[in-house]
């Protein structure tokens, strides 16, 4: 990407999101150009889609809402909410892993088990909704029912749709069609060990689970600190970054996947370009992970 390039995609993301880029470091300004470089690629790329299938423009529209769940990343690490970002990282490498296994082979019928499983997974919740209701007082039971019944004219709407979708791409779901959950779409994928190590720390931290209190009491519990205190903060902004980056590099490989789909070669170019970026990234954060150091080019000039 040239510098021209690269000012222009930088400033149009600030500018969309409200961002001074006295507030943007050079780590993050080069992440942010590897995340949107490939996706802008894919919308100038839009009206060569078949206007016949819906299914293209349903794979841009899952690359679209991990596009601005990974921008929501960026900003908020610009704005130093780096454990914040963290916990969005996982809602990244989700979606982008779904848009990669819907795009991996038959993306029609994946796309209709996609749909078929939220709705049959709220139609299980309503029933388990109206059960939760059984010792309310009448009148409030009511209510509930009310809602549920709502909610449930909503999924039979949503069902309908699913079968206009499948009849107009003229194919239909089996009895056995199941929609997988995450680690056996990872596992076709070739990505299963994604799943037991990184994607493991992102539910940890979107939990909010002991490891980091545990962290804090064993740091306050040393008689003399030596400065592990800093070197445990700056460790811990060092690994949000890089399951940042490693979630945006999934958006990436989406991206690039259903460039391949689509035939867009400029996409899979820039996508390519776009990994290797990131791939650099994630090499400089990983360097600081067991040394408790921060790497200077994700440090905002106005703070050096």
């Amino acid at each position: 990407m040239n510098k021209e390039a690269h000012e222009f995609i930088l400033n149009l993301f600030c500018e969309q999101r409200g961002l001074s880029i006295a507030t943007v470091s050079q780590g993050l300004a080069d992440t942010i150009c590897a995340a949107t470089a490939p996706y802008l690629l894919m919308v100038e790329c839009l009206d060569q889609l078949d206007a016949e299938n819906p299914v293209g423009g349903l794979l841009v529209t899952l690359l679209r809402r991990t596009y601005e769940t990974s921008a929501g990343c960026l900003v908020l690490i610009a704005l130093g909410q780096l454990r914040e970002a963290e916990i969005l990282s996982r809602s990244v490498f989700e979606s982008a892993a779904t848009t990669a296994y819907i795009v991996r082979k038959d993306p029609t019928k994946r796309l209709a088990q996609f749909f078929r499983a939220y709705v049959g997974n709220e139609r299980e919740q309503n029933r388990k909704w109206n059960n939760d209701t059984d010792d309310m007082p009448p009148d409030l039971q009511r209510e509930h029912q009310s809602r549920i019944d709502q909610k449930s004219l909503a999924l039979d709407s949503y069902d309908r749709l699913i079968d206009g979708f499948l009849r107009h791409c003229g194919t239909s779901l089996e009895e056995n069609d199941r929609w997988p959950n995450l680690i056996e779409r990872l596992s076709e994928i070739g990505r299963r060990i994604d799943y037991r190590t990184v994607y493991a720390a992102m539910c940890s931290q979107a939990h909010h689970d002991a490891e980091d209190i545990l962290n804090n009491l064993l740091v306050n519990s040393l008689v003399e600190d030596n400065g592990e205190t800093q070197r445990m903060e700056q460790e811990a902004d060092s690994f949000s970054i890089f399951l940042v980056l490693f979630g945006l590099r999934w958006f990436v490989e989406a991206t690039r996947s259903v460039g391949v789909w689509a035939g867009f070669p400029t996409v899979m170019s820039e996508a390519a370009v776009s990994v290797e970026r990131i791939d650099k990234e994630l090499g400089l954060i990983a360097s600081h992970l067991d040394t408790g150091g921060f790497p200077r080019s994700w440090i905002p000039e106005s703070e050096k």
